[in-house]
């Protein structure tokens, strides 16, 4: 964190996989890491409360998935992670066919010493005048780091979307179909998922969904941002 505050793009201890979503300056997004000296990923969420109820300041996808998800982001979606992957699990243990199949990477969460905290005011919400609660303004989850075979699934390949979007809807869209979130694993030649904040509360969905393949969940995601983007009254995006 001493390295993050001051804008340093290297760090000592830890190879950047992704920084698109994180602005140094105003310290806020998610930042994911690879440890150079454990097998271990870190994915470190920073938010402040100008960030917080800025959604319009942190690019295109932000945006979408803003009003996709009814006011959800990044940093609320990353308190999904790890109880959506005991959810997953258990599904999974159940199933003599994917129980063969599928591993996870063990995830912890992990709050800094002292972290700031982002207290949330909310009136006249289900019934109630009043709700105040408050959530770290930085925090990571570690997870297990995952060495594929080969390649990731490519969505080119009909056999892995097939396969893909068949686990998807067995645990009722409850993870990400995106295939880059799927591979296979050195070592176990089991099918490794990797990202596991909850979709619908990302998407706003808000019953099951099934769908025919990957084309289908395109469109109807399309159709869904569209929808929520420019067809919604006042009343819908505030009720």
């Amino acid at each position: 964190f001493e390295e993050i505050n001051q804008k340093k793009k290297v760090f000592r201890d830890f190879i950047v996989l992704r920084r698109r979503n994180f602005n140094k300056r105003k310290k806020w997004g998610l930042l994911i890491l690879k440890f150079k000296d454990h097998p271990l990923v870190l994915k470190v969420f920073m938010e402040n409360p100008k960030g917080f109820v800025s959604p319009y300041s942190k690019g295109f996808e932000p945006i979408f998935f803003f009003n996709m998800g009814g006011g959800a982001n990044r940093h609320l979606l990353g308190f999904t992670r790890v109880k959506n992957l005991q959810y997953i699990e258990s599904i999974i243990k159940k199933d003599a066919y994917w129980s063969e199949k599928i591993t996870t990477p063990r995830k912890w969460f992990w709050l800094p010493k002292n972290p700031k905290y982002i207290e949330l005011v909310g009136r006249n919400i289900s019934g109630k005048k009043l709700i105040i609660k408050a959530i770290p303004g930085t925090y990571c989850i570690i997870a297990d780091a995952i060495t594929p075979a080969g390649k990731k699934f490519s969505i080119f390949n009909k056999a892995e979307r097939e396969q893909c979007m068949t686990l998807c809807n067995f645990l009722d869209i409850s993870i990400d179909p995106h295939i880059d979130n799927y591979m296979i694993e050195k070592g176990t030649d089991k099918i490794a998922i990797v990202d596991t904040e909850h979709f619908p509360t990302l998407v706003g969905f808000k019953k099951k969904y099934k769908f025919t393949g990957y084309w289908d969940w395109y469109w109807n995601l399309s159709k869904k941002c569209m929808g929520d983007l420019l067809l919604r009254s006042k009343r819908d995006r505030f009720g």
